[in-house]
C-alpha cells in the first residue's frame, strides 16, 4: 500500500516537473540563459536557436531520466519492452494511420466549433504553442524536421512504457484503469505546457488518440516501439499541419 502511494505521488511529481520544464527553462533558468550564450559563442546560430536547442535536449534528457527509473522500479524486462521485433514497423504503419483517420473524424466535430468563436485560426493557435514554436526558433530544417518526432518518441517511451509497466506492475492495475491512468497522466503534462483554450482542446484531444492506440500497441506486442514510432511520426506530421495552416491564414 505504501508502495502504490509513494507511486502515485511520484507520478503527480514528475508529469508537473516536467510539463513546466519548458516554460521554466524559456523564462526563468539563468543558467540555461548563460549555457546559450556560452555556446552561441562559438557558433553562428543565434541566441534563440540555441536555447530552442538546449530546452529540447533537456525536454527529452528529463524524459529518459524519468523512464529509466520508473522501468528499474517496475521490475518490467527492459530488453523485451524497449525491443525492435519483427512486424513492429507493420504495427507502427498501423498505429500511425489509425492516429490520422481519429483525429482527422475528431477535428471536424471540433474545428467547426473552434473557429466560429475565435479571430485566429486553430492552426494559427497550434502554431504557437510553446514547444511548436520553440521548433520554430530552431532555424534550421533538419533540426525543425527531427525534433517532433524525436520530442514524441522519447514521450513515448515513459508513458507507454516506463509508466505503463509501473502502473501494471506497481500499482497493479488491470488494463484499462492502467490505460486511464497513463492517458490522464500524458494530457495533463501536456496541458501544462499550453496558453490557450483551442490549444488545450486540440492537443489535449490528440493525446487521448495518442495514448489509447499507443498502449493498445505496447501491450499486445510487449514492447513500446511501434507506439513510439507512429507517435514520432504524428508528432512530425502534427507541427506540418500546424505549420501550413498557420501560413495559410497569414496569406
Amino acid at each position: 500500500m505504501l508502495e502504490k502511494a509513494a507511486f502515485f505521488l511520484a507520478l503527480a511529481l514528475f508529469v508537473f516537473i516536467w510539463g513546466r520544464l519548458l516554460k521554466w527553462g524559456a523564462e526563468r533558468s539563468r543558467a540555461l540563459g548563460r549555457l546559450a550564450f556560452m555556446v552561441m559563442s562559438r557558433t553562428r546560430f543565434g541566441h534563440d536557436q540555441v536555447k530552442a536547442v538546449l530546452l529540447g535536449l533537456l525536454y527529452a534528457a528529463f524524459g529518459v531520466f524519468g523512464t529509466v527509473v520508473f522501468v528499474a522500479w517496475s521490475g518490467a524486462d527492459a530488453r523485451a519492452l524497449f525491443s525492435f521485433r519483427p512486424g513492429s514497423l507493420a504495427l507502427a504503419a498501423l498505429c500511425f494511420a489509425a492516429m490520422l483517420m481519429i483525429m482527422d473524424l475528431l477535428l471536424g466535430l471540433v474545428l467547426p466549433a473552434l473557429r466560429s468563436g475565435m479571430r485566429r485560426s486553430p492552426e494559427r493557435e497550434i502554431a504557437e504553442a510553446p514547444w511548436i514554436d520553440g521548433i520554430a526558433r530552431m532555424g534550421n530544417r533538419t533540426l525543425a524536421a527531427l525534433a517532433p518526432g524525436v520530442s514524441g518518441f522519447f514521450e513515448e517511451l515513459f508513458f507507454r512504457g516506463a509508466l505503463l509497466a509501473c502502473a501494471t506492475g506497481v500499482a497493479g492495475l488491470d488494463a484499462v484503469p492502467a490505460v486511464a491512468l497513463v492517458t490522464a497522466a500524458f494530457v495533463v503534462q501536456q496541458l501544462l505546457q499550453l496558453r490557450s483554450l483551442p490549444q488545450a482542446v486540440i492537443i489535449g484531444t490528440s493525446c487521448v488518440v495518442i495514448s489509447a492506440i499507443g498502449s493498445f500497441a505496447t501491450l499486445h506486442s510487449g514492447s513500446v516501439v511501434p507506439a513510439a514510432l507512429a507517435h514520432a511520426a504524428f508528432a512530425v506530421f502534427y507541427v506540418r499541419w500546424s505549420s501550413a495552416g498557420s501560413r495559410n491564414g497569414q496569406e
